[in-house]
């Protein structure tokens, strides 16, 4: 059946302790209270203006006649200082209309308190008391007549389980009176000051968070499977902020036993880690729905005017509808229910996940359908109401828990509009990759390091203390739709360990993260977060930052529309090094004190949490086959720049105009010979090219774990074909050497389905310029790749081509696949990984130069002497 088709307001009086900061002065509280009201029985809008709109109650038929001013408080009651409380009924900031003008004297509010309470212990609300009677409120404890120098304006509030602070004093006439027996709870303490400008506190930095990593669901076998061996419930110690995560909110009682024991472990090795639990109230998962875990009425689902249930992420997830009291109320016990017992192992509180609209994934919403079949509404509500509604709903969620847990926290995983409402009662938020403020968008250029380091400190200095917002950078992982699920359907064990060892992007967001007070996780993101890797940089100890960041270069044209940006920041143990130009290094001169008293970090030894997680090579390159080159000669290529530490980037902008001096370094010549001098010239490019044959693409669709979206095999559509000698079969990956060492070069082991791939594809190094079929059989070093087995699984992991072969710093090179077609199978062309011997944090000792070149999309840590 579907509910009746009048909306009524259904927000909780008890979202009052956390949704209003109450800055209202006296004028404001009168102009507030001089609404008129309904008459006895009446809710709504009335068609005549001068119906009573309050008094919902029936109050026995007496006569007073008497002003507050000089009244006592009846017996029964106890007098106290004149004002109101947080949580008047009916609340005059939410509900105006609905004021009670009629019970304005002492013994008539006294009365319809008393009344209430009678109500209540019959056991039959009226009206009035059944919008509240779903939050289980207790008797009436207290009443507030507010005064009037005109009798017939003042008003009657009733206090309704408790006197929620803050207190607001008021003057007479205004009078309070508190039920015999009831004592007011005292004054909140004052709120912390906002965190310091300068100098932090806390945990010291790097920050690192984890979310969702530490779910018992994930086994140890599953942590093995995905390339993590070795895990315990100890390893997630490591982090400084964690959510745990029980993925569907309806098992955590399955295996209470196992989130306890990790609780514990993790604040026995890190008695400073914040612990948060993760619910959902709104976001709603088949399993919640399965009836052996279902704590959600039937009819709870949001739904379309037609009927149909609104349904979002892939058509994975739906929307519970809170509005509905029932719903509500579910939502409230479903997170009580786990809390005892996850607060005594340790757990600070709560992550909401999954904060989003009401009416996200519908068409044509009506929240006041619960069945498939739902009557038209004549009079739709109001959107904007409905929203600031939903809004009111999810501070008074948390305001349930708070009731009970006073000591909990609160943090969010919610969509951009819905961040204002509750911004001031949270103590963070999680900041996916792919947010419109996300680290991503820093990444792409869409957002500027400027941008992401205001909104950090927007939560900082606005929300509730202490403050955790953790920014995620995600990895690129294509074909997203036939990857949602669960661990082992998103990615294979040699996809992560790809995808998590692009250390330059993880270096990037890494870098912007330390400009800020947050905390920062590196994730493949989407559909499975917490991923517990494990860099160098990780390991430094900071300390606290001394300083706010600093912009120390600016160039106002983006490659995707955010000025490029150049930010430090000074710590008790080190200094920051950030920079977010597309293709030019940046040279920057050490603040004086600082010069001959700084160092690079060591290589950490603590990496034995990933398979193979290897140090970061000084130079890291990955050119795929999505980037077409141009045919001929590579000298001097045309797309986009090989970018240190990952894949290749968008392409560069056309720098404004700049003359070399101190407020301009990137603009300086540098020493010839310097190792990334070759970022500065526009000009260098990598790409892809198919040298002959008529090679074909494949895209993403057949699950093969690719880089990017496509790979190229080297399969003739069949057709007529020449007598005697085969088909050419060759491509080539072609880039500029960033300095003068030892290289080992890698391609993907793509599962490629359909296409038998062969087992001795050859590779061959050489020179761009090599285009004579002379000439490039002149290999400086050269191999056979067995693309079909060679005991690696195909599961998007770098299989190693070529080992140590020398590059000459500056000089263009191409590497080649080719098809032999002696040997059965087709040669795979997917992308190639270009790594230096040299590794990113091979030097020692004090750094000598009085500054230090950071290379594009990049950071640096350096650690004080």
């Amino acid at each position: 059946m579907s509910v009746p088709r009048t909306r009524l307001s259904r927000v909780p009086s008890t979202l009052t302790v956390v949704v209003v900061v109450i800055l209202i002065h006296h004028q404001a509280h009168a102009l507030a209270h001089s609404h008129t009201a309904v008459a006895d029985g009446q809710m709504g809008t009335d068609a005549n203006p001068g119906k009573n709109h309050g008094a919902l109650l029936p109050i026995p038929p007496e006569t007073d006649s008497a002003t507050v001013v000089g009244t006592a408080c009846p017996a029964g009651f106890t007098d106290h200082a004149p004002g109101y409380w947080a949580n008047p009924f009916p609340d005059f900031r939410a509900h105006p209309s609905a004021v009670d003008h009629q019970n304005g004297t002492v013994s008539l509010c006294a009365a319809k308190c008393l009344a209430f309470q009678r109500r209540r212990r019959r056991g039959a609300p009226s009206t009035e008391s059944a919008a509240v009677e779903h939050l289980g409120v207790g008797k009436c404890v207290g009443f507030e007549v507010y005064g009037d120098t005109v009798p017939s304006d003042a008003a009657c509030y009733l206090y309704l389980g408790s006197l929620d602070p803050p207190f607001v004093a008021l003057q007479p006439p205004t009078m309070c009176c508190v039920s015999n027996g009831y004592t007011p709870p005292p004054p909140p303490p004052p709120p912390p000051p906002p965190p310091q400008r300068g100098r932090t506190s806390g945990h010291p930095f790097p920050r690192i968070g984890n979310c969702w990593g530490a779910d018992p669901w994930i086994s140890t076998e599953a942590w093995d499977y995905v390339g993590f061996p070795n895990m315990t419930d100890a390893t997630w110690g490591h982090y400084s902020v964690l959510f745990i995560n029980p993925f569907d909110s309806c098992c955590y009682t399955q295996q209470m036993s196992s989130w306890t024991s990790m609780v514990k472990s993790i604040k026995a090795v890190n008695p400073q880690a914040v612990v948060l639990a993760t619910f959902h109230a709104t976001e709603i998962w088949g399993a919640d729905l399965v009836n052996e875990n279902r704590w959600l009425p039937d009819h709870c689902l949001v739904r379309n005017a037609d009927g149909s249930v609104c349904s979002w992420w892939e058509g994975l997830v739906f929307t519970n509808n809170l509005f509905l009291p029932e719903c509500f109320e579910a939502a409230v016990n479903n997170a009580l229910r786990p809390l005892p017992d996850l607060i005594a192992a340790g757990v600070d509180g709560v992550f909401l996940d999954g904060v989003v609209p009401y009416s996200v994934g519908c068409t044509a919403v009506d929240v006041n359908c619960t069945a498939p079949e739902c009557p038209t509404i004549p009079n739709p509500p109001n959107p904007a109401a409905l929203e600031a509604e939903w809004a009111a709903l999810y501070l008074a969620w948390f305001a349930a828990l708070k009731a009970q847990h006073p000591q909990l926290l609160w943090v969010n995983n919610l969509v951009d509009s819905l961040q204002p409402a509750l911004m001031t009662a949270s103590n963070g938020r999680q900041y996916e990759g792919t947010d419109g403020m996300g680290l991503n968008q820093v990444f792409t250029g869409a957002l500027s390091i400027t941008d992401r380091i205001a909104e950090t400190r927007l939560w900082s200095t606005r929300a509730a203390q202490p403050n955790y917002v953790l920014t995620n950078m995600n990895a690129d992982v294509e074909g997203v739709s036939w990857r949602l699920g669960r661990w082992q359907n998103l990615v294979e064990g040699g996809e992560m360990l790809r995808l998590m060892t692009d250390f330059r992007k993880m270096r990037f967001g890494l870098g912007v993260t330390l400009m800020t007070n947050g905390y920062f996780s590196n994730d493949l993101g989407g559909g499975w977060y917490g991923q517990p890797t494990y860099y160098s940089e990780y390991a430094v100890n900071l300390g606290q930052a001394v300083a706010d960041p600093v912009l120390a270069f600016v160039m106002s044209r983006g490659y995707a529309g955010a000025p490029q940006e150049v930010w430090t920041r000074e710590f008790d143990h080190g200094f920051v090094v950030v920079s977010s130009l597309a293709s030019v290094n940046f040279t920057l001169d050490l603040p004086a004190a600082l010069r001959g008293k700084l160092r690079l970090p060591n290589s950490s030894s603590d990496l034995i949490r990933l398979t193979d997680q290897r140090e970061a090579p000084a130079w890291q390159l990955v050119v795929d086959n999505d980037l077409p080159g141009q045919a001929g000669v590579a000298a001097r290529l045309q797309q986009s720049p090989a970018r240190r530490g990952g894949g290749v980037g968008p392409p560069p902008v056309t720098a404004p105009p700049c003359k070399c001096s101190a407020a301009a370094p990137a603009c300086c010549p540098h020493g010839a010979n310097r190792d990334m001098d070759w970022w500065a010239d526009p000009a260098r490019r990598a790409g892809f090219r198919q040298v002959s044959g008529n090679w074909t693409t494949v895209s993403d669709e057949g699950q093969s774990h690719q880089v990017g979206s496509t790979f190229a095999v080297s399969f003739a559509v069949p057709g007529q074909l020449p007598q005697g000698e085969p088909p050419q079969f060759e491509a080539a990956f072609h880039f500029v050497a960033p300095s003068t060492d030892m290289f080992s070069f890698s391609v993907t082991a793509v599962d490629v389905h359909l296409y038998p791939a062969t087992n001795a594809a050859t590779v061959c190094l050489r020179l761009a310029n090599a285009t004579l079929l002379r000439e490039r059989s002149s290999c400086i070093a050269s191999g056979t790749v067995d693309q079909r087995g060679g005991g690696v699984p195909r599961d998007g992991r770098w299989q190693r081509a070529l080992t140590a072969a020398p590059l000459a710093f500056n000089q263009s090179y191409e590497f080649a696949i080719t098809w032999n077609p002696m040997r059965g199978g087709y040669a795979v062309a997917d992308a190639v990984l270009i790594e230096s011997q040299t590794l990113y944090h091979s030097a020692s000792g004090v750094l000598a130069d009085d500054s230090v070149v950071i290379g594009p999309m990049d950071s640096r840590i350096f650690l004080k002497t």
